[in-house]
């Protein structure tokens, strides 16, 4: 299977006419909240790797994503870790081991040991979505609502 995302950040002016789009089926709302990691000097992000820990609604997953030389498409390696502790699991880059984008992030860590990965930012949204089939696709419409704080 393969995944094509598009994000498009909504004008304030168009945003009652979105979440009536949206509404025209059955939604589903959930709370996520996110922290993001990279080194004090954006090591990751200048080799196109995003590595997160995320709580969706009660379950944390821990996903790394690495870019595939196409615009849109990324390939992703999510680990689903549970409940978790109170505050959320500790980050572990290990658990993608297994995954080419693991290797990858591994290996560029391993040619920087002097690099300490820390959050860089944080998000707390509300989604709110719903999922479309058209043409054999699938296709799942969202509306991220909240803040990021950096």
């Amino acid at each position: 299977m393969s995944e094509l995302e598009l994000k498009f950040q909504v004008p304030a002016a168009a945003l009652a006419a979105v979440r009536r789009a949206l509404h025209a089926g059955k939604v589903q709302r959930l709370h996520l909240q996110a922290r993001y990691f990279d080194t004090a000097e954006g090591l990751l992000a200048s080799k196109q790797l995003a590595l997160r820990l995320r709580r969706e609604g009660r379950t944390w997953v821990q996903t790394l994503k690495g870019s595939t030389g196409h615009l849109a498409q990324r390939e992703e390696h999510d680990v689903a870790l549970g409940a978790g502790p109170r505050g959320g699991p500790a980050l572990d880059v290990q658990r993608h081991h297994d995954s080419a984008v693991g290797q990858a992030l591994l290996s560029l860590l391993q040619a920087h040991p002097e690099a300490a990965l820390q959050q860089v930012y944080a998000t707390d949204v509300w989604r709110t979505h719903r999922v479309l089939s058209r043409g054999g696709a699938r296709i799942e419409l969202a509306l991220d609502e909240g803040r990021i704080v950096a």
